[in-house]
């Protein structure tokens, strides 16, 4: 099972688990080879969801989300973006289980 988004964020922000100096500003400035180069180098793979003919991943890289929009029938990568928590909330809701941050030790 995949990690909660929420828990990798939090494990990277109070542990420093960030791997690179990464912003959100220069990850969306790079160009698309750049990008995906990044996120399979750096980021954590969070879940996965299909939208259409995409298949759509969901990383972590350092303090910010990114999708990578793949189209399987072309084996192509379309799109390569950052997303917000507000946006994965949204668009992975049902894959999301926060309730080991709740557990007591």
């Amino acid at each position: 099972m995949l990690k909660s988004p929420l828990k990798i964020v939090f494990q990277r922000i109070i542990f420093g688990r960030g791997i690179m100096n990464m912003t959100k500003q220069g990850f969306e400035e790079m160009k698309m080879l750049e990008k995906v180069q990044t996120v399979l180098e750096y980021g954590e793979e969070i879940m996965t969801r299909t939208y259409m003919y995409y298949t759509i991943k969901l990383y972590a890289v350092t303090n910010f989300f990114v999708e990578i929009w793949y189209r399987q029938y072309a084996s192509k990568i379309d799109n390569v973006k950052t997303v917000d928590i507000s946006e994965v909330f949204l668009n992975y809701k049902d894959h999301i289980d926060i309730s080991d941050l709740y557990q007591k030790n």
